[in-house]
């Protein structure tokens, strides 16, 4: 998608990452400079691990479920007239427990020492894990997205003011 310049991108990562290390996006990151020579940069990325969630709610505070990074087109690309291009813009989703979920998938969480980062290895889910991992994604674009949402940047706009709640909770 940036060898292509699209100017949006939305990364759900699903991937097993209990410890928040974000090895797959910073894998992914590092091979787009290297490889097309254009840096992706966030300001932050606030997703915290499974034994930071206790600390966060003792403090009264709220996670992160997404985070807003900078596709630096402008630093390698220009038009005819010399004119920087613009920049893009990717949303990175990642699965997150933080207490305030339904019922149901907070119940999960409590009884599987992993979700949602339970490996892939297994194919085979069964129904309660199926349910947890597609009520949480429903769960957390709704919290995401919790107006009516008319285009992407629209989207984009939504999840900034999502963000700057968040953030001025803390």
């Amino acid at each position: 998608m940036v060898l292509r310049r699209c100017h949006y991108v939305v990364v759900s990562d699903a991937g097993e990452d209990p410890e928040c290390s974000f090895a797959d996006l910073g894998e992914a990151i590092r091979k787009i400079r290297i490889d097309l020579g254009i840096p992706i940069e966030f300001d932050r990325n606030e997703h915290l691990s499974r034994g930071q969630i206790d600390a966060l709610k003792r403090a009264g505070q709220k996670g992160y479920t997404c985070a807003i990074g900078r596709i630096g087109y402008s630093e390698l690309d220009r038009d005819a007239n010399g004119k920087k291009a613009p920049d893009g813009i990717l949303i990175y989703i990642k699965p997150a427990c933080y207490g305030e979920e339904p019922r149901d998938i907070y119940e999960y969480f409590k009884r599987s020492e992993t979700f949602p980062h339970e490996s892939t290895a297994d194919q085979f889910f069964s129904e309660s894990q199926f349910e947890s991992y597609r009520m949480l994604g429903l769960y957390t674009m709704q919290n995401l997205c919790e107006k009516s949402v008319r285009d992407f940047p629209d989207f984009i706009e939504e999840i900034q003011k999502h963000l700057t709640v968040v953030t001025q909770a803390r």
